[in-house]
């Protein structure tokens, strides 16, 4: 049994199998045209703000670009959340960011002032990388 295909202006006489073929080859082609090169993708996790922290450090905030820290305001201010201590050595694998060691950040207020601090959660995998550097 034949079946009638028009693409564009040419009319054509196929079988099944053959407008098979044609659109399978046309949807690979367009495939191939729009795939996303793995290496160059880098997703939003590991860039701008996701970025991960490299390092522990602990500092005051001097400086604040609108308002005032309030003198009354006292509390600490806990944020945890992934963060990868070793970056990712492998460039054709991307490590999903739950994958990532844990680290915790604080924003502490008192009479005015505000002062910030990270630590990693010092998991057995962490301190591993420590000694190992991997």
């Amino acid at each position: 049994m034949k079946s009638w295909a028009t693409i564009g202006l040419f009319s054509l006489s196929c079988s099944q199998y053959s407008l098979w073929l044609l659109f399978s080859l046309i949807e690979a082609l367009i495939i191939s045209k729009t795939r996303v090169n793995k290496l160059s993708f880098v997703p939003f996790y590991m860039k701008g703000n996701f970025l991960p922290v490299r390092q522990e450090v602990q500092y005051a905030i001097t400086e604040i670009s609108h308002g005032v820290v309030p003198s009354d305001l006292s509390g600490t201010y806990l944020k945890n959340g992934p963060n990868h201590f070793i970056e990712n050595r492998n460039p054709d694998k991307l490590d999903h960011w739950f994958d990532a060691d844990g680290m915790i950040h604080a924003f502490n207020f008192k009479d005015g002032n505000l002062t910030y601090c990270n630590r990693w959660i010092q998991t057995d995998k962490v301190q591993v990388e420590k000694k190992t550097g991997k």
